[in-house]
């Protein structure tokens, strides 16, 4: 199995969080923001670098809160945090959603990398397990592989270098400009993964989504 140090993490949080009135990396995960659990998570499970694509309108806010954000954000480049090499970038565009967001992620990724982690900033990282099967889905003729929990796809998804190229190609502004769209084109060359972990559903994209998790938790 191809360990996870060999895929970077892109975790998308350039939203303005309108609907749930605040930035949703910063929401509270057990006394530590939601992005600090994500990245630290993520460096426990055996990962070694992660992008975080943020924007002009939440990058104080997340500068405010982390001083390893801050100091991303100042020197423009790898800075050691959360047991990672970790990058925080602004998106040129954040009008224009995820996948120009994903785009910003991907001209950072090292080139020896064998391909890129996306999950969106309000998705709660899930458990270790659901990393390890994504990893050993890919081979030379699957290029993508989506973890499944009773038929429905989650995150996060494991995007192979081969697809990455031709994400870098696609106009942002294009209606086709859309990961899931992508994916549906690939067909047989994207592993839908079935795992025994419902929290890769879980999304914080309002109020009652976020006090529920917090519950779930003990928070």
């Amino acid at each position: 199995m191809t360990s996870l140090s060999a895929y970077s993490l892109i975790v998308l949080a350039a939203g303005a969080g309108k609907r749930y009135g605040g930035v949703k990396g910063l929401i509270d995960a057990g006394g530590e923001p939601l992005i600090s659990m994500t990245l630290a998570s993520f460096a426990d499970y055996g990962g070694s670098e992660a992008v975080v694509v943020v924007s002009d309108e939440n990058a104080p806010a997340f500068a405010a809160a982390l001083p390893e954000f801050a100091t991303a954000i100042d020197r423009r480049g790898l800075v050691d945090a959360f047991g990672l090499k970790l990058r925080v970038v602004l998106t040129p565009n954040p009008e224009l959603g995820p996948f120009a967001s994903l785009q910003t992620a991907l001209a950072l990724l090292e080139v020896s990398a064998d391909g890129a982690f996306v999950l969106p900033v309000d998705v709660p990282i899930p458990r270790r397990p659901v990393w390890r099967a994504l990893t050993s889905a890919l081979t030379d003729e699957i290029e993508a592989a989506v973890p499944t929990f009773a038929g429905r796809g989650g995150h996060p998804v494991l995007l192979g270098r081969a697809i990455l190229s031709r994400l870098m190609s696609l106009d942002p502004m294009a209606p086709q400009s859309r990961l899931d769209w992508l994916l549906a084109d690939l067909g047989s060359r994207v592993a839908r993964l079935p795992v025994d972990s419902d929290d890769i559903l879980v999304n914080l994209n309002n109020h009652l989504a976020i006090a529920a998790w917090q519950a779930a938790r003990g928070t």
